[in-house]
C-alpha cells in the first residue's frame, strides 16, 4: 500500500501553534528566518496533528541541538487540552527524554515513559543512551507506530521501542522541547487510508 506523505517544513508556515507564545498567549511571529529558533528549555514546540496516527504512520523530525545540550524531549499527547505553553498535558502516550552526559551523574541516559492523567507518571526507568553521542548536534529521528509499540529510529537504526499505553488513534499533539537551536523539518507520513 502506498504511503501518503504530508510535509510540514519549518512549522511556522502552516502551523502557528508551533510558535512559542508570549506572556499574553499570542504567537510570537518576529524574526521568521529559515529556521525556527527554539524557546527556553522548559518550553515546547507544539504541533496539533492534522490526522491522528494509525499503524505504520510515522513522524520524522530533523533538528539541531544547541552546543552542549542538557536535554532533548518529545511528548506524544493524548486527547490534549492545553491552555497555555506552560501547561503539561494530563495524558502523554509517549514521553522520550535524553539527559546528556555533562548534566547527569555518569553517562547520558534516556527515559521512556507515559503519563496517566491524575495518576501521574509511570515509574521512571533510565536506559543507556545509544541513539546520539553527547557531542552530536544534528538529529534525524523517526517515530513509527507499529501494532504493539512506538518505535524510535535515529537515522535508519531502530534504537528504542515503547509498548503502547494508549490507543494510538488518541494521540493528537506532538511536543518537542529541550535545548534546541532550531527545528528544520517535521514530516508526517500517513499510511494511505482510501
Amino acid at each position: 500500500m502506498e504511503d501518503c506523505l504530508e510535509r510540514v517544513n519549518n512549522c511556522l508556515h502552516i502551523f502557528t501553534s508551533c510558535l512559542p507564545k508570549d506572556n499574553n498567549n499570542q504567537s510570537n511571529s518576529t524574526n521568521l528566518n529559515n529556521y525556527t529558533k527554539a524557546p527556553k528549555m522548559n518550553d515546547y514546540y507544539t504541533l496539533m496533528l492534522p490526522t491522528r496516527p494509525k499503524i505504520d504512520d510515522e513522524i520524522k523530525i530533523k533538528a539541531k541541538l544547541k552546543h552542549r545540550p542538557t536535554e532533548f524531549i518529545i511528548n506524544l499527547c493524548v486527547d490534549s487540552t492545553i491552555e497555555s505553553k506552560n501547561d503539561e498535558p494530563m495524558m502523554i502516550a509517549f514521553h522520550f527524554r535524553t539527559k546528556f552526559k555533562e548534566h547527569s551523574e555518569d553517562t547520558s541516559y534516556v527515559v521512556l515513559n507515559c503519563k496517566r492523567g491524575h495518576d501521574g507518571w509511570d515509574d521512571i526507568e533510565e536506559i543507556d543512551n545509544s541513539w546520539i553521542d553527547d557531542n552530536v548536534e544534528e538529529i534525524d529521528i523517526t517515530l513509527r507506530f507499529s501494532k504493539r509499540e512506538i518505535q524510535f529510529f535515529s537515522g535508519s537504526s531502530l534504537e528504542y521501542q515503547f509498548e503502547h499505553q494508549y490507543e494510538i488513534n488518541r494521540i493528537d499533539r506532538l511536543q518537542i522541547g529541550g535545548d534546541l537551536d532550531y527545528i528544520e523539518e517535521v514530516a508526517l507520513r500517513y499510511k494511505k487510508s482510501f
